[in-house]
């Protein structure tokens, strides 16, 4: 008595090739959600640096973001790493 396992074969490789594709499309997506906020905290960062100081006040500001960079950057490798090894 022999049983043919072609059928079940080919079917478990479709549902196998069905769920990477999902997979990797999700597993992109995050990461892509994860980088823009990223890129959104960094450009808000850089937009607060770049401005010109008018006056003592907007300096001040400027040196408090440029102290939030420097506390911020060891926290960005956190943050990006995981996204790298997605």
């Amino acid at each position: 008595m022999g049983l043919t396992t072609s059928k079940l074969k080919a079917k478990l490789c479709e549902v196998i090739a069905t769920f990477r594709t999902s997979f990797v499309r999700e597993l992109h997506n995050k990461a892509k959600n994860k980088l823009e906020l990223i890129w959104d905290e960094m450009k808000q960062i850089s937009n607060n640096v770049n401005k010109n100081p008018d006056n003592i006040d907007s300096l001040v500001c400027i040196m408090k973001e440029i102290k939030k960079i420097v506390k911020q950057e060891m926290e960005m490798e956190e943050k990006i790493n995981p996204v790298l090894e997605m």
